[in-house]
């Protein structure tokens, strides 16, 4: 049994498919090396200690195994701990993604994944029929989802067009669109398709850049927040209060008890205005190609 000083994220959003998923989680996003900093030790005190249900990774991360090891030594049932996976670019095509799914499936050491997503919506130029290749993943992850072997799908940094797009030839909506989502990236147009489409939206970076706490707005919103909150937990608070699934990133346990204790206060409203009110980043709700050709630069 778990100790009583256990707080549980409990708070989840209801997806298009009926599956309840938590607002907050914790993104296991390592790839210098992949996987280094997470250990299945850490893993489990974020969720037997910290209350953390919901695991955020991918398996361009390398930290598929160790979440894997982590759940199954868990005191805390499998079936209440909501984990997130994502099919990367160089695994793309209707059967290397079937074969991706399996793999995972060994890897996290379940009969199931609660959600598999498609991480990119772009291939880069050195492939052929990529366009092909994305709506072949697509279909690929709806047929996993039907067999049950994964319990919701979606997808990660699409824009309105590329969802649109996709939607001309999926049979199911995507549960989920996973896109950066900070008070200085704040994808409006898209987040507010998904939103009329039924796609929850979901935040990675919720932090911003390193620099973020500088911003005179964050300072100022900072300080109007009464009990001493830190900055990453209003900006925290600030995304799940505007009903985004919001997942930091961290693998120290101090920075982990703090992002996640963040469901015992409220922003005022003109907290919240000042925040939405930051100046965007330059690229910031325009076309993915953008934020691509980082992800390409980094595939050379």
């Amino acid at each position: 049994m778990l100790g009583d000083s256990v707080s549980v994220i409990s708070e989840s959003v209801t997806l298009n498919n009926g599956v309840q998923m938590p607002i907050l989680g914790l993104g296991c996003g390592e790839m210098h090396p992949p996987g280094a900093k997470f250990t299945p030790e850490i893993l489990i005190h974020a969720v037997d200690r910290l209350g953390y249900r919901l695991i955020d990774t991918a398996r361009l991360y390398g930290t598929e195994t160790r979440i894997g090891e982590a759940l199954s030594a868990c005191q805390t049932p499998r079936d209440e701990v909501f984990v997130t996976t994502k099919v990367t670019l160089s695994e793309y095509g209707y059967d290397s993604v079937l074969r991706a799914v399996d793999d995972s499936l060994k890897n996290l050491q379940s009969t199931h994944v609660d959600q598999f997503l498609l991480h990119y919506p772009l291939t880069p130029p050195w492939y052929n029929n990529g366009k092909e290749l994305v709506k072949q993943s697509w279909l690929a992850l709806e047929d996993a989802c039907s067999r049950g072997s994964v319990r919701s799908i979606g997808v990660s940094n699409f824009i309105q067009e590329e969802l649109e797009e996709l939607m001309t030839y999926s049979t199911v909506t995507p549960s989920i669109n996973q896109c950066m989502y900070n008070p200085t990236w704040t994808n409006t147009t898209t987040f507010n398709y998904c939103r009329n489409t039924g796609i929850q939206p979901a935040g990675f970076s919720p932090l911003g850049k390193t620099n973020s706490f500088e911003l005179d707005e964050v300072k100022r919103a900072v300080a109007m927040v009464p009990g001493g909150k830190t900055p990453a937990q209003v900006l925290i608070r600030w995304s799940v209060q505007n009903g985004v699934v919001t997942i930091p990133k961290s693998s120290n346990v101090v920075r982990m008890e703090e992002n996640c204790r963040v469901f015992d206060f409220c922003l005022q409203d003109e907290v919240m205005k000042i925040l939405d009110a930051v100046e965007q980043d330059p690229g910031a709700d325009s076309h993915s190609e953008i934020y691509m050709k980082r992800v390409w630069g980094s595939m050379g």
